[in-house]
């Protein structure tokens, strides 16, 4: 049968699934019909359809379409690593097999499978998808069984996420001397590691929907939306929602890039950013995406210490010997609050932040085992290993005015700090009146009050050096449509976001605080990663 025939045998067959509806047992059959014939048309070397053909391109729509009607029709999909079904087909029966071929992901961890095409995106300005073959899916992970987690696994988000999948129809076996199919061969990959499957001896790229898969997972979050405003107010209630988050289960091969929010924020003020970076293929195949998540209310010291922990504890979840070349060229990206907790991550500071914040030298003060641990992770540690670029955007790093006036005081008013981080840091920081031998309590600082320029540790921090081992880049926003040292992005002045040393630094004119949602500043960072992965080791695999 040639193309043409096969092609009109597939938008028959189509238009008939359509009629009796995707759902019902015929519909599913009109659209395996289609999916078989449109196959045909476009991968049988006697069909001789040139890709060029605008008949090759109602083709493939059309095979795309019935495929997914097909994939979601399967029963028992969900969850398995292989499933072989046999159906009576207008009274001819043929097997279907289906295999997981998204290597990355356990099978298991997933519930059910969905339509890309049937979500409109909202909130990001983007929607990247890639032109191919297949059925593009979001497969829906709901909260994963403890005993089923694995080290790959454990920083996935906890509750729900969606994960961009593409069904590929592989191989068709018809009857001999014939064009009725006896048995048809399915997969499913994952298109953020796979871009193009082998077909009838074809590279043939994947039809696949990124942006879908993201946008269902952040608005499907609403404790993600409500974490800034309640990080910011009510720590205690939002310190166990923290945490390293990763899209993906950890790949060895793949570069971390760590992104750490700002006050009052929360990962989604990477929404655009890591959207239309993760687009890129040349960026996909390298990184690997990661986001701290913390209750900015906290002094931004202690969040320093648990994002230091976190990586840590990958380290030693995922690679305890040490031998993954990837977690040696770790990239850190922080806005705002997020960079200066970046900086403490590479700056050795000795005591010198100590020394700002008491007059005790640090061998000599007493404090509990436990509270000594607190204020090394917090003031006293060395440089991450291991991290060895940061790229700083809209960063106060002399603090901003706005955390001194009126504002800024009034919600520095309203944080509620834990019990636990107010005890320890009245143990470790009270003085005694020598005339008295009263305590005298010292005010704690939280998370907006160590963004004033008077802090005396943020002064400290921002003079002392980043480390050597690390290159550092800079992305300031500026509102006057010619940016000057005077300039400011409504938040903090220039002389505030300005780092002396750093390997560039690009100024952003026309831009609020809200800077990582530019495009410049997207294609900047692009840059700088692409350039990160040309100068790092190659990928290691374990």
């Amino acid at each position: 049968m040639d193309a043409d025939r096969l092609v009109a045998l597939a938008e028959v067959s189509y238009a008939l699934a359509r009629r009796a509806g995707f759902s019902s047992d015929l519909g599913w059959q009109h659209s395996l019909a289609a999916a078989v014939a449109s196959w045909a048309a476009l991968f049988s070397p006697a069909a001789d359809l040139s890709p060029f053909q605008s008949r090759a391109t109602l083709a493939r729509q059309l095979h795309n379409a019935a495929l997914t009607t097909v994939t979601l029709g399967i029963p028992d999909l969900a969850g398995a690593a292989s499933v072989e079904i046999r159906r009576v087909v207008f009274g001819r029966e043929i097997t279907l097999r289906s295999s997981w071929q998204a290597a990355t992901w356990n099978p298991e961890l997933f519930d059910g499978f969905v339509a890309a095409d049937d979500f409109r995106v909202q909130g990001l300005r983007n929607r990247h998808r890639q032109s191919g073959v297949g059925a593009a899916l979001l497969g829906e992970r709901g909260p994963i069984d403890p005993s089923k987690v694995t080290a790959s696994d454990y920083r996935l988000p906890p509750r729900l996420q969606a994960v961009a999948l593409t069904s590929v129809m592989r191989d068709v076996t018809f009857s001999e001397g014939g064009w009725v199919p006896t048995s048809v061969d399915l997969g499913i990959y994952d298109p953020n590691r796979t871009s193009t499957v082998r077909i009838a001896d074809i590279d043939v790229p994947l039809e696949s929907d990124l942006s879908a898969a993201f946008a269902h997972t952040l608005g499907r979050s609403d404790s993600l939306r409500r974490a800034g405003l309640g990080g910011l107010f009510r720590v205690s209630d939002w310190q166990d929602l923290g945490g390293l988050y990763m899209l993906e289960p950890f790949d060895p091969s793949r570069i971390p890039v760590i992104f750490v929010h700002g006050l009052v924020s929360t990962p989604l003020t990477w929404r655009e950013m890591a959207n239309d970076l993760w687009a890129d293929s040349s960026i996909r195949s390298r990184y690997q995406f990661w986001f701290f998540l913390y209750p900015t209310g906290k002094p931004f010291g202690l969040s320093a210490a648990a994002l230091r922990a976190s990586i840590e504890d990958v380290r030693r979840r995922c690679d305890p010997d040490g031998r993954c070349a990837s977690l040696s060229q770790i990239v850190l990206i922080g806005h705002s609050m997020g960079g200066l907790i970046s900086r403490l991550l590479v700056t050795d500071p000795g005591t010198a932040l100590w020394d700002s914040v008491s007059t005790v030298p640090f061998d000599q003060a007493t404090m509990s085992d436990e509270d000594r641990e607190l204020v090394v992770g917090a003031l006293l540690s060395p440089p991450v290993a291991g991290v060895t670029r940061v790229i700083f955007i809209a960063v106060p790093h002399r603090g901003s005015d706005l955390a001194d006036r009126a504002p800024g005081r009034l919600a520095s008013r309203l944080v509620q700090l834990p019990p636990s981080v107010v005890e320890a840091a009245l143990r470790v920081f009270s003085t005694t009146d020598p005339a008295t031998g009263q305590t005298i309590p010292r005010s704690i600082s939280n998370g907006v009050d160590s963004l004033s320029p008077n802090s005396p540790l943020l002064r400290t921090l921002a003079d002392l050096p980043i480390s050597p081992t690390v290159t550092a880049h800079s992305i300031i926003g500026d509102r006057s449509s010619v940016p000057g040292p005077n300039g400011t992005d409504g938040v903090v002045p220039f002389t505030s976001s300005h780092v002396d040393g750093v390997e560039s630094e690009l100024i952003i004119p026309n831009s609020d605080h809200s800077v990582t949602l530019r495009p410049e500043a997207i294609r900047e960072v692009r840059r700088v990663l692409r350039e990160h992965a040309a100068m790092s080791l190659p990928p290691s695999r374990q």
